[in-house]
């Protein structure tokens, strides 16, 4: 077992089951009867149209919010902070803090678990180069590209050691060769370090490249259109992969709703 992966759940039932799910914000309803479930480590990608309340969903399932009607379980834990301690969040930007180097900056979901600063610096460092991180060790934030500011941010997400780790645009910022590449690199990093993964983005390819399901939205109030499961080869490259005759067939159905939306 490496120094990031929590052991095994021990339990039967779903991973993660959202139950009838209903969020208001004042007379506005953002979300109306979600309903999904996730088994062990599946990856599932979240996609819909602007304020469809994609990322009020991933909210309420990490814990950080609660949901106004309905049942969201997470490892079997229903309460917010029951949730909270089983999930681990990579927002859009990746926050590193300025006057942490790269090492610091992934070590610090260690740290806040109890594990001493040099400890938790060692930890990270043995898995640097699995991250594309060899030779960056000591840098600054400001001394790295977008995408390895990414990398250190998905390094310092599974230092947290949580068995459900959810994503909210992680490269919506970067630019589409940046992105190109690390949809790629994560895809093959999940391989390695298999996790229960929720990811919310507005792109369909990266959606079906990230997950081994794709949930539909429609537009406010958000409600699950439909779940598309998506089989994909291993092994290939990104450029091959979009142009398999059964990613293009699941894409064009993905955009078509989107569009009916």
């Amino acid at each position: 077992m490496t120094a990031t992966q929590p052991s095994p759940p021990v339990t039967t039932a779903p991973a993660i089951q959202v139950q009838g799910v209903i969020k208001r914000f004042g007379a506005t309803t953002a979300i109306q009867d979600a309903t999904l479930e996730l088994t062990i480590h599946d990856r599932l990608s979240i996609v819909g149209p602007s304020g469809c309340g994609k990322s009020t969903l991933l909210g309420i399932i990490s814990g950080l919010d609660d949901p106004d009607a309905g049942v969201v379980s997470v490892l079997g834990e229903s309460t917010s902070q029951g949730r909270l301690k089983k999930c681990a969040w990579m927002p859009q930007r990746d926050l590193l803090l300025p006057w942490r180097d790269v090492l610091g900056n992934a070590a610090i979901s260690l740290e806040n678990r109890g594990v001493r600063a040099k400890v938790a610096r060692q930890q990270v460092a043995d898995l640097a180069g699995r991250f594309g991180l060899a030779g960056f060790e000591d840098r600054y934030p400001y001394q790295l590209s977008g995408g390895m500011r990414q990398r250190v941010s998905f390094l310092r997400t599974l230092s947290a050691g949580k068995e459900v780790l959810l994503f909210d645009e992680p490269f919506g910022a970067l630019d589409s060769i940046t992105r190109a590449d690390l949809q790629l690199w994560l895809r093959g990093a999940l391989d390695e370090e298999p996790r229960t993964t929720i990811l919310v983005t507005h792109d369909v390819e990266e959606a079906l490249l990230l997950g081994n399901k794709v949930v539909v939205m429609s537009a406010r109030p958000g409600r699950i259109q439909a779940t598309f499961e998506v089989s994909l080869p291993e092994g290939m490259s990104r450029r091959d992969l979009i142009r398999l005759p059964e990613f293009g067939d699941l894409r064009d159905q993905i955009l078509g709703l989107l569009e009916a939306s």
